[in-house]
């Protein structure tokens, strides 16, 4: 799945992230008994689709890009092996 996130805020820095998490309902909402998962790879691209960095979701499945230089985006998500 890839997400196209847009930075518009002139001259500041800027950070992407969120929680990645086992969607045991299937309905597409983080309810809160639904748990993160951890070692997702998240990788970013910048609008030409140019790899910028990679990251792995921690033990709760939060992850977190910083210093972004404001721009259009794009984060896929591969899930673990197991």
């Amino acid at each position: 799945m890839i997400w196209d996130i847009g930075l518009s805020r002139p001259g500041e820095m800027n950070t992407i992230g969120d929680r990645a998490w086992f969607d045991a309902s299937r309905d597409g909402i983080q309810d809160t008994n639904e748990a993160g998962v951890a070692d997702i790879t998240v990788s970013l691209y910048d609008a030409a689709t140019n790899l910028q960095r990679t990251t792995l979701t921690d033990v709760e499945g939060y992850y977190y890009f910083s210093g972004l230089a404001p721009g259009s985006y794009l984060l896929h998500f591969s899930k673990p092996a197991d």
